[in-house]
Protein backbone atom coordinates (compact mmCIF):
# COMPACT_ATOMS: atom_id res chain seq x y z
CA UNK A 1 0.00 0.00 0.00
CA UNK A 2 1.66 3.45 -1.14
CA UNK A 3 2.35 6.02 1.97
CA UNK A 4 -0.35 9.02 1.21
CA UNK A 5 1.48 12.46 2.38
CA UNK A 6 -0.16 14.70 4.35
CA UNK A 7 -0.25 18.52 3.98
CA UNK A 8 2.75 18.57 6.08
CA UNK A 9 4.10 16.67 4.21
CA UNK A 10 3.54 18.02 0.94
CA UNK A 11 4.37 21.90 1.92
CA UNK A 12 8.03 19.87 2.65
CA UNK A 13 8.08 18.66 -0.93
CA UNK A 14 7.08 22.06 -2.53
CA UNK A 15 9.43 24.10 -0.16
CA UNK A 16 12.43 22.03 -1.69
CA UNK A 17 11.21 22.59 -5.14
CA UNK A 18 10.98 25.81 -4.18
CA UNK A 19 14.55 26.27 -3.03
CA UNK A 20 15.76 25.02 -6.00
CA UNK A 21 14.35 26.95 -8.20
CA UNK A 22 14.92 29.90 -6.24
CA UNK A 23 18.94 28.79 -6.45
CA UNK A 24 18.08 28.70 -10.12
CA UNK A 25 16.80 31.85 -10.58
CA UNK A 26 19.44 33.76 -8.62
CA UNK A 27 22.33 31.83 -10.38
CA UNK A 28 20.85 32.49 -14.03
CA UNK A 29 19.53 36.51 -13.12
CA UNK A 30 16.09 35.68 -13.97
CA UNK A 31 13.47 37.20 -12.07
CA UNK A 32 10.33 35.91 -10.14
CA UNK A 33 7.73 36.50 -7.78
CA UNK A 34 5.81 34.02 -5.14
CA UNK A 35 2.21 34.46 -6.65
CA UNK A 36 -1.48 34.04 -5.65
CA UNK A 37 -1.66 32.39 -2.70
CA UNK A 38 1.99 31.69 -1.78
CA UNK A 39 2.65 35.85 -1.64
CA UNK A 40 -0.12 36.37 0.39
CA UNK A 41 0.86 33.14 2.78
CA UNK A 42 4.17 35.42 2.68
CA UNK A 43 3.25 38.23 4.16
CA UNK A 44 0.16 37.56 6.00
CA UNK A 45 1.66 34.48 7.63
CA UNK A 46 5.38 34.32 6.94
CA UNK A 47 5.19 31.39 4.91
CA UNK A 48 2.22 29.13 4.00
CA UNK A 49 -1.10 29.85 4.73
CA UNK A 50 -1.75 27.14 7.70
CA UNK A 51 -4.66 25.21 5.06
CA UNK A 52 -2.36 26.08 1.38
CA UNK A 53 -1.12 23.27 -0.37
CA UNK A 54 0.90 24.47 -3.25
CA UNK A 55 3.35 27.08 -4.45
CA UNK A 56 3.18 29.26 -7.17
CA UNK A 57 5.34 31.96 -8.62
CA UNK A 58 5.03 34.46 -11.25
CA UNK A 59 7.28 35.91 -13.67
CA UNK A 60 7.28 38.49 -16.53
CA UNK A 61 7.47 37.22 -20.11
CA UNK A 62 10.89 37.26 -20.46
CA UNK A 63 12.06 35.57 -17.78
CA UNK A 64 9.12 32.90 -18.22
CA UNK A 65 10.55 32.32 -21.14
CA UNK A 66 14.44 31.50 -20.31
CA UNK A 67 13.27 29.83 -17.20
CA UNK A 68 11.32 27.29 -19.46
CA UNK A 69 13.82 26.63 -21.55
CA UNK A 70 16.45 26.62 -19.34
CA UNK A 71 15.74 25.52 -15.89
CA UNK A 72 17.40 22.25 -14.72
CA UNK A 73 17.47 21.12 -11.33
CA UNK A 74 20.34 20.03 -9.14
CA UNK A 75 18.15 17.76 -6.79
CA UNK A 76 16.37 15.69 -9.46
CA UNK A 77 13.05 17.57 -10.14
CA UNK A 78 11.56 17.82 -13.07
CA UNK A 79 10.32 20.57 -15.74
CA UNK A 80 7.17 20.03 -17.53
CA UNK A 81 7.76 23.13 -19.73
CA UNK A 82 4.66 25.20 -21.46
CA UNK A 83 6.60 24.07 -24.74
CA UNK A 84 6.42 20.36 -23.90
CA UNK A 85 4.59 18.05 -25.77
CA UNK A 86 3.11 16.04 -22.98
CA UNK A 87 1.35 19.46 -20.77
CA UNK A 88 -2.06 19.96 -20.70
CA UNK A 89 -1.69 23.33 -19.00
CA UNK A 90 -0.90 26.56 -20.50
CA UNK A 91 1.65 27.66 -17.64
CA UNK A 92 5.01 25.47 -16.35
CA UNK A 93 5.84 23.28 -13.42
CA UNK A 94 8.15 21.87 -11.24
CA UNK A 95 7.51 19.06 -10.00
CA UNK A 96 8.71 16.10 -7.94
CA UNK A 97 9.06 13.05 -9.73
CA UNK A 98 9.31 11.18 -6.32
CA UNK A 99 5.57 11.66 -5.74
CA UNK A 100 2.75 10.22 -7.99
CA UNK A 101 -0.63 11.93 -7.85
CA UNK A 102 -3.91 10.60 -8.25
CA UNK A 103 -6.43 13.44 -10.23
CA UNK A 104 -9.79 13.69 -11.55
CA UNK A 105 -8.43 16.02 -14.13
CA UNK A 106 -5.51 15.23 -16.89
CA UNK A 107 -2.33 17.32 -15.92
CA UNK A 108 0.20 15.88 -18.69
CA UNK A 109 0.36 13.12 -20.62
CA UNK A 110 2.80 11.49 -17.86
CA UNK A 111 2.51 11.17 -14.23
CA UNK A 112 2.94 14.21 -12.66
CA UNK A 113 3.61 14.93 -8.39
CA UNK A 114 3.75 17.88 -6.29
CA UNK A 115 4.30 20.46 -8.21
CA UNK A 116 5.38 24.36 -7.97
CA UNK A 117 3.10 26.52 -10.70
CA UNK A 118 5.34 29.12 -12.92
CA UNK A 119 2.57 31.37 -14.04
CA UNK A 120 3.66 34.29 -16.39
CA UNK A 121 3.19 37.58 -16.19
CA UNK A 122 1.83 39.36 -19.34
CA UNK A 123 1.76 42.69 -21.02
CA UNK A 124 -1.81 44.00 -22.41
CA UNK A 125 -3.09 46.67 -24.05
CA UNK A 126 -3.83 49.88 -22.20
CA UNK A 127 -7.25 50.39 -23.88
CA UNK A 128 -9.98 48.64 -21.68
CA UNK A 129 -11.81 47.47 -25.05
CA UNK A 130 -9.11 45.93 -26.36
CA UNK A 131 -8.15 44.36 -23.16
CA UNK A 132 -11.35 43.06 -22.89
CA UNK A 133 -10.89 41.48 -26.58
CA UNK A 134 -7.81 40.06 -25.75
CA UNK A 135 -9.41 38.44 -22.64
CA UNK A 136 -12.38 36.94 -24.80
CA UNK A 137 -10.56 35.10 -27.07
CA UNK A 138 -8.48 33.69 -24.34
CA UNK A 139 -11.29 32.40 -22.53
CA UNK A 140 -12.63 31.00 -25.53
CA UNK A 141 -9.85 28.90 -25.90
CA UNK A 142 -9.04 28.04 -22.73
CA UNK A 143 -12.19 26.34 -22.25
CA UNK A 144 -11.89 24.35 -25.03
CA UNK A 145 -8.80 22.84 -23.36
CA UNK A 146 -10.76 22.59 -20.11
CA UNK A 147 -13.69 20.43 -22.03
CA UNK A 148 -10.69 18.59 -23.79
CA UNK A 149 -8.99 17.36 -20.74
CA UNK A 150 -12.44 16.38 -18.87
CA UNK A 151 -13.12 14.41 -21.96
CA UNK A 152 -9.91 12.58 -22.17
CA UNK A 153 -9.96 11.67 -18.17
CA UNK A 154 -13.43 10.15 -19.02
CA UNK A 155 -12.32 8.01 -21.95
CA UNK A 156 -9.10 7.30 -19.64
CA UNK A 157 -11.35 6.02 -16.60
CA UNK A 158 -12.70 2.30 -15.99
CA UNK A 159 -16.73 3.08 -16.04
CA UNK A 160 -17.98 2.16 -18.83
CA UNK A 161 -20.99 5.11 -18.44
CA UNK A 162 -17.85 7.55 -18.02
CA UNK A 163 -15.92 6.42 -21.37
CA UNK A 164 -18.99 6.89 -22.84
CA UNK A 165 -19.43 10.18 -21.54
CA UNK A 166 -16.21 11.40 -22.93
CA UNK A 167 -16.81 9.86 -26.25
CA UNK A 168 -20.16 12.05 -26.27
CA UNK A 169 -17.61 14.96 -24.96
CA UNK A 170 -15.43 14.33 -27.50
CA UNK A 171 -17.66 13.87 -30.12
CA UNK A 172 -19.53 17.57 -29.28
CA UNK A 173 -16.18 19.34 -29.31
CA UNK A 174 -15.97 18.16 -32.94
CA UNK A 175 -18.94 18.86 -33.84
CA UNK A 176 -18.95 23.10 -33.01
CA UNK A 177 -15.19 23.30 -33.89
CA UNK A 178 -14.60 21.26 -37.31
CA UNK A 179 -11.58 19.26 -35.16
CA UNK A 180 -10.26 18.54 -31.96
CA UNK A 181 -6.77 19.81 -31.34
CA UNK A 182 -5.01 20.29 -27.88
CA UNK A 183 -1.94 21.41 -29.41
CA UNK A 184 -3.95 24.00 -31.79
CA UNK A 185 -5.65 25.48 -29.25
CA UNK A 186 -2.91 25.29 -26.49
CA UNK A 187 -0.66 27.53 -29.18
CA UNK A 188 -2.99 29.49 -29.82
CA UNK A 189 -3.27 30.60 -26.33
CA UNK A 190 0.79 31.43 -26.14
CA UNK A 191 -0.11 33.15 -29.58
CA UNK A 192 -2.43 35.94 -27.95
CA UNK A 193 -0.62 35.69 -24.48
CA UNK A 194 2.53 37.16 -26.50
CA UNK A 195 0.73 39.82 -28.66
CA UNK A 196 1.80 42.66 -26.58
CA UNK A 197 5.37 42.63 -25.50
CA UNK A 198 6.05 42.91 -22.00
CA UNK A 199 7.26 46.69 -21.03
CA UNK A 200 5.87 48.31 -23.75
CA UNK A 201 2.41 49.01 -22.19
CA UNK A 202 1.21 50.16 -19.11
CA UNK A 203 -0.88 47.30 -18.31
CA UNK A 204 0.08 43.49 -17.53
CA UNK A 205 -1.57 40.23 -16.34
CA UNK A 206 -1.53 36.93 -15.62
CA UNK A 207 -3.31 36.01 -18.67
CA UNK A 208 -3.05 32.09 -18.41
CA UNK A 209 -4.77 31.62 -15.15
CA UNK A 210 -6.93 29.15 -15.36
CA UNK A 211 -9.53 30.95 -12.80
CA UNK A 212 -9.49 34.53 -13.98
CA UNK A 213 -9.80 33.20 -17.87
CA UNK A 214 -13.02 31.13 -16.79
CA UNK A 215 -14.56 32.90 -14.31
CA UNK A 216 -14.02 36.26 -15.65
CA UNK A 217 -11.83 37.72 -12.87
CA UNK A 218 -9.27 38.74 -14.98
CA UNK A 219 -6.58 40.40 -13.32
CA UNK A 220 -5.15 43.82 -14.21
CA UNK A 221 -1.72 44.96 -12.66
CA UNK A 222 0.25 47.70 -13.49
CA UNK A 223 3.55 46.64 -15.33
CA UNK A 224 5.84 48.91 -13.00
CA UNK A 225 4.24 46.68 -10.33
CA UNK A 226 7.37 44.05 -11.62
CA UNK A 227 9.59 46.66 -11.59
CA UNK A 228 11.79 45.58 -8.42
CA UNK A 229 11.42 42.67 -5.95
CA UNK A 230 12.95 42.17 -2.36
CA UNK A 231 13.24 39.12 -0.13
CA UNK A 232 10.34 37.72 2.33
CA UNK A 233 10.79 35.29 4.83
CA UNK A 234 8.95 32.19 3.56
CA UNK A 235 8.94 29.39 6.54
CA UNK A 236 12.84 28.50 7.07
CA UNK A 237 14.15 30.27 3.68
CA UNK A 238 13.53 33.53 2.07
CA UNK A 239 11.88 34.37 -1.23
CA UNK A 240 11.37 36.88 -4.01
CA UNK A 241 8.56 38.81 -3.71
CA UNK A 242 7.34 42.16 -5.92
CA UNK A 243 7.78 44.84 -3.97
CA UNK A 244 4.51 46.26 -4.89
CA UNK A 245 2.92 43.55 -3.11
CA UNK A 246 0.21 45.45 -2.31
CA UNK A 247 -0.75 46.71 -4.64
CA UNK A 248 -0.78 43.00 -6.64
CA UNK A 249 -2.16 41.48 -3.53
CA UNK A 250 -4.86 43.92 -3.22
CA UNK A 251 -5.98 43.83 -7.19
CA UNK A 252 -6.03 40.11 -6.32
CA UNK A 253 -7.53 39.54 -2.81
CA UNK A 254 -8.88 43.28 -2.44
CA UNK A 255 -8.57 43.26 2.14
CA UNK A 256 -6.28 40.25 1.77
CA UNK A 257 -5.42 40.68 5.45
CA UNK A 258 -9.06 39.77 6.30
CA UNK A 259 -8.94 36.42 7.31
CA UNK A 260 -11.51 33.95 5.41
CA UNK A 261 -14.57 32.55 7.05
CA UNK A 262 -13.22 28.96 9.11
CA UNK A 263 -15.54 26.93 5.98
CA UNK A 264 -13.64 28.24 3.53
CA UNK A 265 -9.75 27.46 4.94
CA UNK A 266 -9.55 24.51 2.79
CA UNK A 267 -6.53 22.69 0.45
CA UNK A 268 -8.12 23.46 -2.99
CA UNK A 269 -5.69 21.06 -4.34
CA UNK A 270 -6.25 17.77 -1.68
CA UNK A 271 -10.03 18.62 -2.17
CA UNK A 272 -9.59 17.16 -6.08
CA UNK A 273 -5.93 15.29 -5.44
CA UNK A 274 -4.68 12.40 -3.46
CA UNK A 275 -0.19 12.39 -3.14
CA UNK A 276 1.90 9.22 -2.68
CA UNK A 277 5.27 8.48 -2.18
CA UNK A 278 6.44 6.28 -5.41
Amino acid sequence: MKEQLTLKEIQSVNLEIMKDIHAFCVLNGIHYSLAYGSLLGAIRHKGFIPWDDDIDIMMPRPDFELFSKTYKSSKGFELCSVYSDETFVNYTRVYDSQTVVISPAKQARRPVGIWVDVFPIDAIPDSLSDQKRQFDRLRHYTYLIMRYRVALRNLEVESLNKRLRGCLQMTKLFLENGSVSFSKWHNQVITICKENTFGKTRCCSSLVCVEANTYNKQEVFLTSDFDSYILMPFESESFFIVDSYNSVLTTIFGDYMQLPPEEKRVSHILKRWSFFRR
